[in-house]
């Protein structure tokens, strides 16, 4: 009986041990939110480029504009243009940050802001405008780019600026392969554009900080409305040989801009809107004629226009 028993215990235990590894084995296999989920989480760990880091590649792009044009050797100008630029600077939504603006030697209609607080205007620009109001709004404009940090984000937003988990902070410093990318792709972001969104915003914040700042905030309309008549197409047989063109002073200016039409629109509504006061606000038009348009007068003594074709050189 006992040999049976023993026996029968046995079989009982193949048995049960037979039906339990016929039991599939449970692994865990994440499913896809759980994935997506996981990115997001480790992503934040993602670390923002400093003020710091922001101002030594602000520094570097701005070398390469001045580089590129060449920057107007006038301190008296350049105290000027500081002094209206730091104005509005102030208003802005990072007030204690270190501007420095500059003039370029170009005729093209532009300004350019980098990273860190590093703001051109060009001759050409400084060319068609005619009060301090226009002055103020069009810096006013470059400065919302950096008091929004446009570049700084376009820069952080790129996969290769990212190692391992991290972004720029770390690697600014130690990496120069990394800072130079970064530096050339801010530069480019200058000459092939902002976001539609971001060129609006600095609109809209050009029309806040120059209000603000105690300026007739139509400056910002006054300018659009002389880039329009700038760029409208010539037909005149002498310069086109009755070919239409643009005027190649804007075309920078319109190609890395949205339409000029739907941002004097946009200001327009602005304007309206927030019911600036505009009868309050400075022009100053005899200040800005006194200070800027000698030196203007002296650019076009010294450098004439040929061919139509962009070039420049001495007389």
């Amino acid at each position: 009986m006992k040999k049976k028993t023993g026996l029968r215990l046995i079989v009982l235990s193949l048995m049960t041990l037979s039906l339990v590894s016929c039991v599939p084995t449970y692994i865990y296999q994440p499913s896809i939110n759980d994935i997506v989920n996981a990115t997001i989480t480790a992503i934040p760990d993602i670390l923002p480029m400093t003020e710091a880091e922001e101002i030594r590649i602000g520094r570097s792009i701005a070398a390469n504009i001045a580089g590129r044009y060449g920057v107007v050797r006038d301190p008296e100008l350049t105290r000027y243009v500081s002094l209206v630029g730091n104005t509005v600077a102030r208003k802005s939504g990072r007030p204690n940050l270190h501007y420095s603006f500059g003039v370029l030697d170009t005729d093209i209609v532009n300004a350019f802001a980098c990273p860190g607080g590093y703001i051109f205007i060009t001759v050409g620009a400084l060319d068609i405008i005619d009060t301090e109001a226009e002055l103020a709004a069009v810096l006013a404009h470059e400065v919302a780019h950096v008091a929004k940090k446009h570049i700084v984000k376009e820069i952080e937003k790129k996969r290769f600026l990212q190692v391992g988990g991290k972004v720029v902070g770390n690697y600014l410093n130690v990496d120069s392969h990394i800072f130079n990318r970064a530096t050339l792709y801010g530069t480019n972001v200058l000459f092939k554009g902002y976001a539609k969104v971001d060129e609006y915003q600095a609109d809209r914040l050009s029309l806040i900080y120059t209000s603000k700042a105690g300026y007739d905030p139509n400056g910002l309309l006054e300018f659009l409305k002389k880039t329009k008549a700038k760029g409208n197409i010539s037909t005149d047989p002498d310069r086109t040989n009755g070919e239409e063109i643009m005027d190649r002073t804007v075309k920078l200016l319109f190609s890395t801009h949205p339409s000029v039409d739907s941002r004097i629109d946009r200001a327009k509504r602005i304007v309206s809107r927030r019911g600036f006061d505009n009868t309050k606000g400075m022009v100053l038009e005899e200040r800005f004629s006194r200070q800027v348009n000698p030196i203007v007068s002296e650019y076009h003594k010294n450098y004439i226009d040929y061919n139509n074709d962009g070039d420049v050189k001495y007389k």
